[in-house]
């Protein structure tokens, strides 16, 4: 009797490959989705065409011909008028790629086509994975590799089995090849019955032998500093939309604070340093121009050195041993903005790789050359985060650079004299008849803004003539932390003090071990220059009681909240990608070597220690008197095991290798039909039925098809008719023979 698993049939293998080859398109289309290449339609549009061809493969047979010839065509002119319109180089190359995998997938496809399915999906996984490091990458390249294995498999059979034959392939203008009539739930039960666990469990294993070989292949190369390795960041032009830029609207903060998105996340080497209340300060904007302020020209030029390409930056400010000073390491998404989150004072920066930046010691800022369209990663040694920034630069300057830059901006009331007079009575409300210094005047400015206004995303500015800061300063609206930091400015300068507004964000989140800060942090302030030569923070803006609307705002003062449930746990995992794998460096592989060393040895001693333990108490078992019982105890197990190996070698192996074979033969369908039909005809006997001659010969056939290979099977579905026909014809015939004898 032959022994042989059901195969598969050539249409079973083309339905197969034709669905392997859908999902790598789903894989790959979907990738993109976390890609800033403004393709959402076109990948809309992908993916609702790759599950009807899924759902129906015959519909790629009712596409006319002509349009397969304008296809190619209409895909290269739509990508030349895309790069033409854009002028975007990667995203115009994406939406290529788009288009052409789409194509592919809603036509039937040769062996070169499939190969161009995997080339295409490979690009947009590639690609997605390098601009935006995202942990799903992991997960996306892992299942593309395991589709496209499987699908050069399942091609590579269809090839064979159709070697010598005309192909079933399908082509356009052609009717629908025999197996585009799939029904899946069969498929999938087909292939279930055709499966060995064994040749899966070997398949599992290989492929995560490969999984784990390139993971150990990661951590084992070494690490290079190549400045220019991955360029294709440089052909990604992403927009810093929720970003801080150096000109800052009404408006702008408070469109950010809705965005409840992760800009950045900071590691803190020291957590008991942390200050109560965290400042992140990003940018600098002295000039008050067009109803927005931004950073002046002119200090622009005097604050920032030269344009530098480097991977370190010596430090700013140099704290002094009473500070709170920690390591820092900073993980800041794209689209954030060109201007890095910073400390007031910290010793040394380190980038994971050479950038190319402007820094100012003056402004405590660092920009990059361009807004970054991928992570970047920077630690910051011995930082600490002060509300005094100490500036002898600016508190010793010269008359021409007074006239230049204090007195065009950091001084500057850009008001018509009638608007002037307004802030003077105000700034004299706020003296009451007395000269303050900066400190008390700020604390009695910032109290005058916060008895006048409270604090709300959403400001109606009162109608007039006047500038808008003018009109909210002089009203009772509510207003965001941008008006509260212009109005403060202003105060000030009316008052003669020097003054500046900074950007960047307050607070965080606590997520087990590293900060989270997000874009709904986003938040601005101002610094005063006092009588001691520094510059002094003040956040006029009303965070003391953190009440906005009757809401507690927890991130208005800058508090501290920890993050819970499931996100925070995903968070956690995307750190860990962060840290370990997109920052992996040479210092983290020999702190892993180190790791990996300590743990085989600690694992070693212990076993070593196990195996003496061991060893000792069987010595002692041994040299212990022996009676009667210990030789029973002993003996009694051996002849047991003996006496199972002998059963096993002469009768177990026969029996087992038996009830696989029944099992195999019945869990083939076909197999399970012929044999009820043979187990009638042989009950008919038992009953004394007069046997026919026409039941040998079906007999003979229902025999082929419950023990023969399925090689020499004929068509089974005649043959169970016609043994349903014999079958009835028999039992009329003894039904009829019973009458007879009564």
């Amino acid at each position: 009797m032959a022994n042989e698993r059901p195969q598969l049939s050539g249409n079973e293998l083309q339905q197969l490959r034709w669905l392997l080859g859908g999902s790598l398109a789903l894989v790959s289309i979907w990738a993109v989705w976390y890609l800033d290449a403004e393709a959402w339609p076109l990948l809309g549009l992908a993916t609702v065409a790759t599950f009807l061809v899924l759902w129906r493969p015959t519909l790629p047979s009712r596409i006319p011909v002509w349009l397969h010839r304008l296809a190619f065509p209409a895909i290269l002119a739509g990508f030349a008028f895309d790069f033409y319109t854009f002028g975007q180089v990667l995203p115009s190359l994406v939406r290529l790629a788009v288009m052409l995998l789409a194509y592919r997938v809603v036509s039937y496809r040769k062996r070169r086509d499939d190969l161009q399915l995997i080339l295409l999906g490979l690009f947009l996984i590639v690609s997605t994975g390098v601009l935006t490091v995202s942990i799903g990458f992991a997960v996306q390249i892992v299942v593309f590799t395991a589709l496209a294995l499987g699908l050069l498999l399942t091609r590579g059979l269809v090839d064979v089995a159709e070697s010598g034959s005309e192909s079933t392939d399908g082509a356009a203008g052609n009717p629908p090849p025999p197996w585009a009539q799939v029904s899946w739930v069969a498929l999938f039960g087909r292939v279930a019955r055709a499966s060995d666990w064994r040749v899966w469990t070997f398949a599992v294993l290989l492929f995560a032998s490969l999984v784990g070989v390139s993971a150990g292949l990661f951590l084992a190369i070494p690490r290079f500093q190549l400045e220019s390795s991955l360029f294709l960041d440089r052909w990604m032009n992403r927009r810093s939309v929720t970003g801080f830029t150096d000109t800052l609207r009404f408006g702008e903060v408070s469109d950010i604070q809705n965005d409840e998105s992760i800009a950045f996340r900071v590691e803190v080497g020291d957590p008991r340093r942390l200050p109560e209340t965290l400042y992140w300060r990003m940018i600098v904007l002295d000039e008050y121009r067009d109803q927005s302020f931004r950073l002046s020209k002119e200090l622009k030029l005097a604050g920032f050195g030269r344009l530098l390409t480097d991977w370190r930056l010596p430090g700013f400010g140099f704290p002094d041993q009473s500070a709170n000073t920690t390591q820092w390491t900073f993980y800041v998404e794209p689209g954030v903005s060109r201007y890095l989150p910073l400390l007031s004072d910290f010793r040394g920066l380190v980038f994971t790789e050479p950038q190319t930046f402007r820094a100012s010691a003056q402004l405590r800022m660092i920009e990059l050359s361009r807004d970054p369209s991928t992570m970047k990663a920077f630690r910051v040694d011995r930082g600490a985060m002060s509300g005094t920034i100490r500036d002898p630069l600016f508190e010793h300057r010269s008359p021409m650079a007074a006239g230049r830059v204090l007195g065009r901006t950091a001084l500057e009331v850009p008001f018509p004299a009638e608007e002037q007079t307004v802030w003077a009575r105000a700034v004299a409300e706020i003296l009451g008849g007395k000269k303050l210094p900066a400190a008390e005047f700020s604390r009695a400015a910032a109290h005058w803004l916060q008895a006048h206004h409270a604090y709300s995303l959403q400001s109606r500015l009162p109608k007039g003539p006047q500038d808008p800061l003018t009109r909210w300063a002089m009203s009772d609206e509510p207003g965001h932390c941008e008006l509260f930091a212009g109005a403060f400015a202003m105060l000030a300068r009316t008052a003669g003090f020097p003054t500046r507004i900074v950007g960047g964000f307050l607070g965080g989140t606590w997520n087990g071990d590293y900060l989270i800060v997000r874009n709904s942090g986003a938040h601005a302030w101002c610094e005063i220059f006092d009588e001691a030569g520094n510059w002094v923070r003040v956040d006029p803006t009303a965070p003391a009681t953190g009440q906005v609307g009757g809401e507690q705002r927890p991130e208005l003062r800058g508090a501290l909240v920890a993050e819970t449930g499931w996100i925070a746990r995903l968070d956690r995992l995307r750190m860990f990608w962060y840290r370990r794998i997109v920052n992996f460096e040479q210092r983290d592989q020999v702190n892993l070597v180190k790791a990996l060393r300590a743990g085989t040895e600690s694992s070693s001693k212990q076993v070593r220690f196990w195996l003496e333990q061991n060893v000792q108490r069987f010595k002692r078992w041994l040299t212990q008197p022996w009676n009667l019982g210990r030789i029973a105890s002993v003996a009694g197990p051996i002849a047991m095991g003996a006496w199972l190996t002998w059963f096993w070698r002469r009768t177990g192996r026969d029996w087992w290798l038996g009830w696989r074979a029944s099992r195999s033969k019945r869990s083939d369908p076909i197999r399970r039909e012929a044999g009820r039909w043979l187990e009638r005809f042989a009950s008919a006997r038992r009953h004394g039925w007069e046997s026919p001659v026409a039941t040998a010969g079906i007999e003979a056939v229902l025999q082929r098809l419950r023990y023969g290979a399925p090689q020499s099977w004929p068509v089974p579905e005649p043959v169970f008719r016609q043994a349903n026909r014999v079958f009835k014809d028999w039992r009329r015939a003894a039904r009829r023979s019973s009458e007879n004898r009564a």
